[in-house]
């Protein structure tokens, strides 16, 4: 459940660009008003209500930022974010009940970025958004090209080589490619 002070500023980056951010929760009452939270917070915000949705939704939509429950029915959490960590360098942050030392351990060790417990306070959500996409963006143009997987940039780049449709370039990725000169840099669609 969202707690907390809903008094929030516009968090969208000096670019203008804004981040993606994708909301993973078979729970509604959490989901929906967590995306309405992020856009007014001046996130573009999708929601998907289990694994094979936010996959969907991550093949179609650049995604920038993923924001993951651990418990949800059919495929867990824990699975998408090592299918995502492996696939990808999209951030996660894990949104979930279970709130103990091990969870979280465990929650870290498989590939997320940050791990909230439910409750949880959306300002403190929406301030580890931005570091965790502060974080993500901080390696210069050279080095993330010479990261595999893991820096932007080098996604879209590594997954034509192989000949396959991962997921989509986000706008953080799109915005990086053109600074660094990458052909298709603008495009928004699908990985070529």
């Amino acid at each position: 459940m969202l707690s907390g002070s809903p008094t929030r500023t516009k968090q969208v980056p000096e670019s203008g660009v804004q981040p993606h951010i994708l909301v993973v929760d078979d729970a509604r009452d959490i989901r929906e008003p967590l995306v309405r939270y992020l856009k007014e917070s001046g996130y573009r915000a999708s929601a998907a209500d289990g694994a094979q949705a936010a996959r969907r939704l991550m093949r179609t939509s650049g995604i920038d930022l993923v924001i993951l429950d651990i418990m949800m029915p059919g495929e867990d959490g824990l699975s998408l974010c090592r299918s995502i960590r492996e696939n990808s360098g999209i951030p996660v942050i894990m949104l979930t009940a279970r709130g103990e030392e091990l969870d979280r351990i465990v929650g870290l060790e498989v590939g997320a970025d940050d791990y909230v417990a439910k409750p949880f306070n959306p300002r403190e959500l929406l301030a580890r958004v931005g570091a965790v996409l502060r974080r993500t963006n901080t390696l210069p143009p050279r080095l993330r090209r010479a990261l595999p997987l893991r820096g932007m940039g080098v996604q879209r780049r590594a997954a034509r080589d192989r000949g396959s449709r991962r997921f989509g370039a986000s706008a953080v990725e799109r915005r990086v490619q053109a600074a660094d000169g990458v052909s298709g840099a603008a495009e928004s669609g699908p990985v070529a």
